[in-house]
């Protein structure tokens, strides 16, 4: 699993823990067929190795707009659960970025893209 999402199982399964605990009921919005698991593992597997979705739909045995609507509604609550881990220029005071960069709001691709690259 690490070679597909940057993190490994218990990783993943303590993200999926400060998932369950950050959302509440009308969030959980993940396909049901995935649960929260697989459906981390897949837009994990999304934005890090930017894999077709019909290749991910094969591989989970589901359809791809099952896929495309794990993406959408896991990876807006990945950004704001791992929001809190990423360091910014407040936190790390060894380098000061650019007033521009400072300003710039990470979408959430470039969120965990930015997380799994610090690991």
């Amino acid at each position: 699993m690490y070679h597909t999402t940057g993190l490994t199982v218990e990783q993943v399964a303590d993200l999926c823990a400060l998932v369950d605990m950050d959302t509440t009921e009308n969030e959980r919005t993940w396909p049901p067929i995935l649960g929260l698991f697989n459906s981390v593992v897949v837009a994990l597997t999304y934005l890090r190795r930017n894999r077709v979705q019909a290749e991910l739909a094969e591989t989970y045995t589901v359809s791809q707009p099952t896929i495309s609507r794990a993406v959408t509604r896991v990876t807006p609550v990945l950004e704001r659960v791992l929001r809190k881990f990423v360091p910014t220029a407040d936190t790390n005071h060894s380098y000061t970025r650019p007033a521009a960069a400072r300003r710039a709001v990470l979408r959430p691709r470039q969120l965990l893209e930015a997380i799994i690259f610090l690991r």
